[in-house]
């Protein structure tokens, strides 16, 4: 049996969203701003779903029990480019959550910026876990 990883960015995933956490907390403007997640590279110059996907390991618990299906999960990028505050909004397996939660934590991304300036940035990213025969 295979193990396959995929994330999955459908008309559904594919604008994903961000969001400017500094101009909405405390704002009355309720500013959000959506952004494409698979815009955005990594410091190795990969794009997040192909990063996590190559540093995802599925767990031998969840491989033994042929667990398979779609985790969301939500992040925020910090000004320098690291993540905080990882989140599985929808999981699968105690497992497999904690996995993906590992490997979000581990992206290191460039500084974004809007207007020149650089904000933290919330997304969301469904990864989709799949066992072949």
């Amino acid at each position: 049996m295979k193990v396959f990883l995929a994330l999955i960015f459908g008309v559904f995933s594919i604008t994903g969203f961000s969001q400017n956490l500094e101009e909405v907390a405390g704002s009355d403007k309720g500013s959000i701003k959506t952004e494409d997640v698979s815009l955005y590279k990594t410091i190795h110059n990969k794009s997040v779903a192909a990063y996590i996907a190559e540093n995802y390991r599925y767990p031998q618990e969840a491989f033994k029990e042929g667990v398979s299906g779609t985790i969301y999960a939500e992040f925020v990028v910090e000004k320098d480019g690291t993540v905080k505050e990882v989140v599985i909004e929808k999981g699968l397996c105690a497992a497999c959550d904690k996995e993906a939660v590992r490997v979000i934590k581990t992206v290191r991304m460039n500084p974004i910026e809007f207007d020149g300036e650089a904000v933290r940035i919330r997304f969301k990213i469904p990864i989709r876990l799949m066992l072949q025969e």
